[in-house]
């Protein structure tokens, strides 16, 4: 999604953009746009939205069903043109109770104890699996948001602070951390200001 800064005031900090179709939104940005300075009136605001979901099976090392988040954050270094993105992981994790080949089926424990049944999508997968096993399951959300000048203004080859690599290496390592310390995710949250992100 794209909009143009139609107009601005860096004392008050109210900006107004307007988007494709020409609807135009005012807001007052807050003092976290720490360089607003540097936005003008026919600047590019872009934002980017993605989300994925994710099942996987692991090993058991004595993991309890749980659930929990994990967040990672990055901006722009001041005096740059303002961008950001954050995303989030929410993780869930059930054991494998009981499968049964005959049916095609399985259960899981969940977080709150109960145990419920469900029937494989692919039988093939059910095989692999074991009972005692770890399944865990990642929905993850990121938002990216930048901006820009406009392409007569832009240096050639400059690329932006927000890109779909940048979201992906924040994703990567979002899950990366999940894998390696599932045990540690719960009851956690993680928040890392600027580019490098820390896992």
């Amino acid at each position: 999604m794209t909009a143009n800064v139609e107009a601005i005031n860096h004392k008050t900090r109210e900006v107004t953009l307007r988007g494709p179709e020409g609807n135009t939104v005012s807001f007052v940005a807050s003092e976290e746009a720490r360089n607003l300075d540097q936005v003008s009136v026919g600047d590019t605001v872009k934002a980017e939205y993605e989300e994925t979901l994710s099942i996987e099976l692991f090993a058991n090392d004595g993991i309890e069903p749980n659930a929990g988040q994990l967040t990672a954050a990055g901006r722009s270094e001041k005096g740059e043109m303002p961008a950001g993105a954050i995303v989030n992981a929410q993780v869930v994790t059930a054991t494998v109770e009981e499968i049964n080949l005959e049916k095609n089926t399985f259960k899981l424990k969940g977080p709150s104890g109960e145990v419920t049944e469900h029937v494989a999508r692919n039988p093939e997968n059910l095989k692999k699996a074991a009972e005692g096993g770890l399944v865990m399951i990642t929905y993850t959300e990121a938002v990216a948001i930048s901006v820009e000048k406009t392409s007569e203004e832009v240096k050639k080859g400059e690329r932006s602070f927000v890109d779909p690599l940048f979201l992906l290496t924040l994703r990567r390592r979002i899950l990366g951390s999940i894998r390696r310390y599932p045990a540690l995710l719960f009851g956690q949250t993680c928040v890392v200001d600027g580019r490098a992100v820390q896992t």
